[in-house]
């Protein structure tokens, strides 16, 4: 009951909060929430989006990235951390400053928890976990993203029967964050899936059509991963901003020059290539050519309205790194994401050439963004403060319910 309370008054307090004024909002803001995947390298990923962002979409003058990444936190951990004053995650997503009104917050999960079967204790509570994580994003007005991790490069040795190579983990890890985005939809609230292990996996096969082995150092899969096989490298941090800045803009990394030290231009345009191919896939569009991958309607055949000549046509199971500070935005790869405390952490393509229509776009987004904005933030004028609240109480109870 003691517990209880205390969610009770951690929901009062956040639906008596007084809406910040969104017109002091930032063009674009996104908060990444995870741990030492997120938080590896330098530049770890929210620098690397914050450079892409900053030559692919210009137009965007006033810019906030965040990141709260302490090594080896799960969802549930971070949930929990949301709820207590004075933490930085707390002050990302329930005070009323108007530098925290964000347009997307990004969670990412333990590495190996998603992966693990969905009866799992530990796969339960961060399944609880997105959900509450989710009632707070969106009664801030922001969007949540889920950032689908990749499989280690030779498999989960701790999960070896689950997880015995990559492509069994990739694959469990799919599965696993699409449960967590259903039991967000079955809540009410709303998440989409950002799939960086897909472009983990498509770098993969196109070595094994290749006839290679993709776990051999020359192999530009081996090279996305840190020595430990778990973490990003260098490149692997590139290659998952380049996918979150597709799937949030909407737009191909493609062309964009900037780079972090040391990545070859042969491997800089390989990884953009890499990340425009998942939007192509996501949007229904797996070739090169045309709208679409069928053979009816605007689509790469040769008959209609296509593209042809004529025509009108164109960590441990339990991630147990009780990392309480909440604002630690690591962004070394030597944190604990592992339950063995193994170290776990465009160019704009659009084709309209008039300025003042994309002012015009990016006017109608701002609008859309800050009336979202408005009426997210009042808690205590908003259908969104009794849905949040009430998941600031259900949380907690089936977090209780799966530990009796």
């Amino acid at each position: 009951m003691l517990l209880i309370r205390r969610y009770l008054a951690v929901g009062l307090l956040l639906c008596g909060l007084t809406s910040p004024d969104s017109s002091l909002a930032a063009d674009h803001a996104v908060l990444f929430v995870g741990n030492s995947y997120t938080g590896a390298n330098f530049p770890n990923l929210a620098d690397t989006y914050r450079e892409l962002i900053a030559e692919g979409m210009s137009q965007w003058s006033d810019v906030s990235i965040e990141a709260v990444s302490p090594g080896g936190l799960s969802l549930t951990q971070h949930y929990q951390q949301a709820n207590l004053l004075g933490t930085n995650i707390n002050g990302y997503l329930t005070n009323n400053n108007s530098a925290h009104m964000w347009d997307f917050v990004v969670l990412q999960d333990q590495s190996q928890i998603p992966s693990l079967p969905a009866s799992e204790a530990s796969y339960q509570d961060s399944l609880a976990g997105a959900i509450g994580l989710a009632g707070l994003i969106d009664a801030r007005g922001a969007q949540t993203r889920l950032f689908q991790t990749w499989g280690r490069r030779n498999g989960d040795p701790q999960n070896a029967a689950l997880s015995p190579d990559y492509p069994t983990m990739q694959e469990r890890l799919d599965d696993g964050y699409e449960g967590y985005r259903a039991g967000i939809i079955s809540a009410g609230l709303d998440a989409e899936i950002i799939p960086v292990g897909g472009g983990w996996r498509l770098i993969y096969e196109e070595a094994v059509a290749q006839g290679a082995d993709p776990t051999q150092p020359s192999q530009l899969f081996y090279r996305l991963y840190n020595p430990d096989g778990s973490h990003p490298s260098a490149l692997g941090t590139y290659l998952t901003a380049c996918t979150m800045y597709a799937f949030i803009t909407g737009n191909s990394p493609v062309g964009l020059t900037w780079s972090p030290p040391a990545i070859n231009q042969q491997d800089l345009l390989a990884l953009q290539q890499t990340a425009e191919r998942l939007l192509q896939l996501a949007s229904g569009d797996d070739d090169d050519v045309g709208d679409d991958d069928d053979d009816v309607g605007d689509d790469d055949d040769d008959v209609g309205d296509d593209d042809d000549s004529e025509g009108d046509d164109d960590d441990s199971a339990q991630g147990n790194d009780d990392d309480s500070a909440g604002d630690d935005d690591d962004s070394a790869s030597d944190d604990d994401d592992d339950a063995d405390g193994d170290d776990d952490s465009a160019q704009d393509n659009d084709d309209d050439s008039a300025a003042e229509d994309d002012d015009d776009d990016d006017g109608d987004r701002r609008t859309t963004r800050n009336n979202r904005r408005e009426q997210s933030c009042n808690c205590s004028q908003s259908n969104r403060a009794s849905q949040s609240f009430a998941l600031t109480l259900l949380v907690p109870l089936l977090l209780m319910r799966r530990r009796r």
